[in-house]
């Protein structure tokens, strides 16, 4: 709240989040931390909202897909154990 006669302060917020959400607010500048330095990006391209795009699509899908990747990775894990036994 300002007082009356007071000058109007511009603000700025500094924010870090996965939150779709909140990246979507009104004039939003997202920046995302590249490899090669910081770019700067849309709501779109961010890895968070095409992940939850893919969720609200088809969320039964999805948690499908994400147990298949688990299952799968655990068994190239396991894999690589087994095979550096004898080394």
């Amino acid at each position: 709240m300002t007082r009356p006669g007071a000058a109007r302060a511009i603000s700025q917020v500094i924010m870090a989040t996965h939150s779709p959400i909140l990246m979507a607010l009104p004039n939003a500048r997202l920046l995302e931390i590249k490899r090669h330095g910081i770019a700067e990006t849309t709501l779109e391209e961010t890895q968070h909202f095409k992940l939850f795009r893919e969720f609200i699509q088809s969320p039964s899908e999805f948690v499908a897909d994400a147990f298949h990747e688990m299952k799968a990775s655990r068994e190239a894990d396991q894999s690589d154990q087994d095979g550096n036994l004898f080394e």
